[in-house]
């Protein structure tokens, strides 16, 4: 089980599985604007902890960012969570 699958869990565990659809649906309707706001709040979290950083994991931040973004899908479709990864950038930074 994913993230993205507790996640729901979680919301039709609060919100009702009726409720849960219902944004399922208006997501699917508007996908087109769930991929904008998806790539501007990833592209916020990436420069705000760019400009953390220093821009010393610039690199890194980025593959993350961009790794997500792949998980999350484009144009409102979730690809499959097997997706393959760029696997030459490495998103932990630590040694």
């Amino acid at each position: 089980m994913g993230v993205f699958d507790n996640i729901k869990n979680k919301a039709e565990e609060v919100l009702g599985q009726d409720k849960v659809a219902k944004a399922e649906d208006l997501a699917a309707q508007h996908s087109d604007k769930v991929e904008q706001y998806s790539d501007q709040g990833l592209d916020f979290a990436a420069e705000r902890a760019d400009a953390a950083t220093g821009g010393k994991y610039a690199d890194h931040i980025q593959g993350a960012r961009d790794n997500v973004d792949a998980r999350i899908g484009d144009e409102g479709d979730v690809v499959d969570p097997a997706i393959e990864v760029d696997p030459t950038v490495e998103t932990d930074p630590r040694p």
